[in-house]
């Protein structure tokens, strides 16, 4: 699974801080690093590979080089790490540029490189830089992630795989697959793109075409890879005997057995009480400390008004506007044309409902810092401000299903049952037969 998702691997609540700087020296930042390193490496050190563990080495950053020049922040991290004795070997790694790799650098740690393609030139490039030392990617991208709203699944064929790395091998690169082996991520914790402007949400698959499958079956690339490195290291033991493919079922239908609407719910699926304030806040002030989900933007337009434009200047990421529980119109984050052109007619007393959804929080780049929500009030006409707001936290972590009000098939929610005590049934006969 890809730290780099939801932002960047980071955690929602920096964001409280409206001054926070991620990835840099910025004190608020270096506090939670700091705090969190003292909880993570004490458990990580006894399992160092030379004292008998498992773990080869550690990587101090991950693609700095492509994001920032701050080398200070860079050593601060290092010095975080031999404070707990992380004394293995440290890694760098970075894209195939000079700039990257040199941005990225930090004193002790062996550079590496992210790549897809070119090994000719990208290991010429990392001698270059580093001439006395292995050559070694971190990343070689076996496929890549899906974005949501693509057509087709994103895969690599295996045998341009085998042609990238056969070079490789005969050079003596030690290579790292990414991803050896895809998962998923689970609940909202997708993450984000952001490519020349524009906004790609990811799915919460990562199978990512990995050698072995998001199910962790071995796929038809794992197989010619394996045999290509069997042709440059003879000693590469055959697994077919040893492994057992895990069993699946097909797909079944799931029935739909009961509905109901969102904006009916509110109240059973709020976190935490209403915010009132005068302006629309966002999804990580600490009034609403929302991480994931949606928030509703609720007010009243208690003036009658004639067809009019209503306007909402900066969304993220995607809004649902309804007057009276009726939807009207949609904004997402990179309008398309005529998307914001949402006309409304208010013949008296009306409540005006913005659901907001966080589709991702970016995971790399300067828009890393990808706070979610309203960001200023709606407008109507042409100048209209509308002031007043009432805000309700629906992250949907957990959802009661018994006290959900409604049962009609037209809603926005909807929900169904479906049981695998079989294939869990014979999911525990395969594991009996292989256990020892």
């Amino acid at each position: 699974i890809c730290a780099e998702g939801e932002l960047g691997g980071l955690p929602y609540w920096l964001l409280k801080d409206e001054r926070m700087v991620l990835r840099s020296t910025y004190p608020g930042y270096l506090v939670a690093v700091q705090r969190y390193f003292d909880m993570l490496l004490p458990r990580l050190s006894p399992y160092l590979y030379h004292r008998g563990g498992p773990i080869v080495a550690i990587q101090v950053e991950n693609e700095f080089g492509n994001y920032a020049y701050n080398p200070t922040y860079l050593r601060v991290l290092r010095v975080l790490l031999d404070r707990h004795g992380i004394d293995c070997l440290l890694l760098t790694a970075d894209g195939a540029h000079l700039d990257s790799l040199q941005s990225g650098a930090v004193d002790g740690a062996l550079k590496t490189v992210t790549m897809r393609k070119n090994p000719q030139s990208v290991f010429n490039l990392l001698q270059q830089v580093q001439p006395d030392a292995p050559l070694m990617t971190t990343e070689l991208w076996v496929g890549w992630f899906d974005g949501w709203g693509k057509e087709s699944h994103m895969v690599r064929p295996a045998d341009e795989l085998v042609k990238l790395i056969t070079p490789m091998l005969s050079m003596g690169v030690s290579i790292n697959f990414y991803m050896f082996h895809g998962g998923t991520n689970f609940g909202f914790m997708n993450g984000a793109l952001l490519q020349n402007r524009h906004y790609y949400p990811h799915v919460t698959s990562y199978d990512y075409d990995a050698l072995l499958t998001e199910s962790g079956a071995r796929s038809d690339k794992y197989f010619a890879v394996r045999d290509a490195i069997q042709s440059f290291y003879p000693s590469v033991a055959d697994d077919s005997a040893a492994v057992s493919e895990t069993p699946t079922f097909a797909p079944e239908a799931v029935v739909v057995e009961a509905a109901a609407r969102l904006l009916d719910n509110v109240d059973v699926l709020m976190v935490g009480d209403v915010v009132r304030a005068e302006r629309p806040l966002l999804f990580e002030s600490n009034e609403l400390d929302t991480d994931y989900g949606f928030v509703l933007y609720r007010t009243l337009l208690d003036f009658p008004r004639g067809r009019s434009q209503l306007r909402l200047t900066k969304v993220r990421d995607r809004a649902q506007v309804f007057l009276d529980g009726e939807l009207v119109g949609t904004v997402t984050r990179t309008w398309q044309r005529g998307e914001a052109d949402i006309y409304i007619t208010v013949p008296s007393a009306t409540v005006l409902d913005i659901l907001v959804e966080n589709l991702g929080r970016i995971n790399y780049g300067s828009d890393l810092h990808d706070r979610k929500g309203l960001f200023s009030p709606a407008l109507i006409g042409r100048h209209h401000v509308i002031h007043g707001y009432e805000m309700y936290s629906l992250p949907l972590r957990a959802v009661d299903v018994a006290r959900l009000d409604g049962e009609h098939a037209s809603a926005d929610s909807r929900y169904g049952t479906f049981d695998v005590a079989e294939a869990a049934a014979r999911n525990r006969a395969v594991l009996a037969k292989v256990a020892p």
